[in-house]
């Protein structure tokens, strides 16, 4: 049976210097895309007893909430309130936002209880927001931001450079469609087929062009697959490389 992996990222990563100092981060302002009732100035201050209302009339959507750093800052961990409630089904997905650039840095999913919660960056990245974009009340309560205000002493890291996915081809047509590959969507996933799908099938994913690729990152929705694990190969020409086999044993997280 050939199993689907849900999303995958390409990455060339130069070698770079970390940041050698990490502070706080002031949020100076917040703007939804959209006005849905709900006050989020709480997010502007440390109060615990000071929260997010929630709202209920004309709330119930998607919305980007941007909260705009001091500066441009080199940022390196967030810290959010997880107050209470979990929304599994529908997260917060955090993003930091360097000018027209939005890259996904993690999921909020309200799993403790009272307590801060940190997402820590694997390497620092160039923001000068951060968007949140969730649906109805499910958001923490708090949001921090650490890093350092970039100075013109400020030393740079090199980022990992994306690889952008051109196209998808599949051996053969078992009905299923793997177009979600191409988006970073993580609402937009490959749907499950069943009738003529249960065969082995190679999927090759066309780079944009010829790269050097030292890492991949596969979106681990859920099902865990040991028995028939994806094969992940590099082709360069008519040379084909296993590089991993992908079993789905993580859940809802990304596997690099």
């Amino acid at each position: 049976m050939k199993q689907t992996l849900w999303g995958i990222l390409l990455l060339l990563t130069p070698l770079f210097g970390q940041s050698q100092t990490s502070t706080r981060i002031n949020l100076v302002s917040i703007t939804p895309s959209e006005n849905t009732g709900q006050d989020y100035s709480s997010w502007l201050n440390d109060d615990l007893n000071s929260l997010v209302p929630s709202a209920w009339t004309g709330n119930s959507k998607w919305v980007d909430v941007t909260l705009k750093l001091e500066a441009k800052s080199l940022v390196s961990k967030l810290s959010f309130y997880d107050y209470e409630g979990v929304f599994t089904d529908k997260p917060a997905y955090i993003y930091a936002l360097n000018g027209t650039q939005k890259i996904f840095l993690g999921l909020f999913e309200g799993l403790t209880y009272k307590t801060f919660v940190d997402l820590s960056l694997p390497q620092p990245l160039v923001a000068d927001a951060i968007i949140v974009h969730k649906f109805g009340n499910n958001i923490p309560q708090k949001i921090r931001v650490f890093g350092e205000v970039i100075t013109p002493s400020t030393v740079i890291p090199m980022l990992e450079n994306r690889i952008q996915l051109q196209s998808i081809s599949a051996s053969e047509n078992t009905g299923q469609d793997y177009t979600p590959w191409l988006n970073d969507d993580l609402n937009s996933m490959v749907a499950s087929a069943w009738t003529g799908n249960s065969k082995w099938v190679d999927v090759t994913v066309k780079l944009a062009q010829k790269a050097l690729i030292n890492k991949l990152s596969l979106y681990d929705f859920e099902g865990v697959f040991s028995d028939y694990p994806a094969q992940i190969y590099a082709q360069n020409g008519s040379q084909k490389t296993l590089l991993a086999t992908f079993d789905g044993s993580t859940y809802k997280n990304w596997v690099h």
